[in-house]
């Protein structure tokens, strides 16, 4: 034990001595070795493996984000066009596998009962031949429909360009159609550049055909 002394200067042999004015001092005795327990709780092993799970979960977050930031553009391609061959009204072959690499393909659904159809044809007849000796490929597919219908169609609106018929939707169910007029882009990757649904497709596409006959830079 370790003996305090209160009140008198502790001497060189170990003794107090006497305070000024005042004789021996109170003695206080203290247990060596002994401590004052700390008040700051350690946290649980529980705690622990919760806190690791935590940053653990947050780092493969964190590294997931970073893998996906860094795939390549090609993982974001546009999709591949699903191929086709069609035999149109005046004995022309059309087959995607010979055009792609070469040509710029343009899909046109329609039909001889489909109004804006109707009206959209001779501008759309323009458009085809504003870019005929231009690397790209046009063909109208009139889809349900009969070939008395679009022969009729076709007399009544002087139409010049290609006409292919798709009675039971085999190659429009390939390519998303959900209704006429549709207009498929293709470009000469063989990749799905634009669909283009509804009316004005005629004054949208001289735009975007431009856009795709540039020629890309390496």
């Amino acid at each position: 034990m370790l003996q305090i002394v209160a009140g008198g200067p502790v001497v060189a042999d170990g003794s107090v001595g006497a305070g000024g004015g005042g004789g021996g001092g109170a003695k206080f005795w203290v247990e060596a070795g002994a401590a004052t327990p700390s008040t700051i709780a350690k946290p649980s092993a529980t705690t622990e493996v919760r806190r690791m799970g935590y940053y653990t979960a947050m780092l493969r977050r964190l590294l997931i984000l970073l893998v996906v930031a860094a795939l390549p553009a090609a993982a974001h391609a546009a999709p591949a066009a699903p191929g086709f061959k069609v035999t149109t009204l005046d004995g022309q072959t059309i087959d995607s596998r010979d055009l792609i690499g070469k040509k710029i393909i343009v899909l046109r659904f329609q039909a001889s009962y489909c109004k804006p159809c109707v009206k959209e044809s001779a501008a759309f007849g323009r458009v085809v031949e504003r870019y005929r000796d231009r690397d790209v490929a046009f063909v109208a597919v009139h889809v349900q429909d009969t070939m008395s219908d679009v022969r009729r169609f076709m007399k009544a609106n002087n139409v010049t360009y290609p006409i292919a018929v798709d009675p039971k939707l085999n190659l429009g169910n390939r390519y998303g159609f959900k209704g006429s007029p549709y207009t498929v882009v293709i470009d000469r990757k063989g990749e799905i550049a634009q669909r283009l649904a509804g009316e004005g497709v005629p004054s949208r596409l001289p735009k975007l055909l431009d856009s795709l006959l540039k020629p890309t830079t390496s």
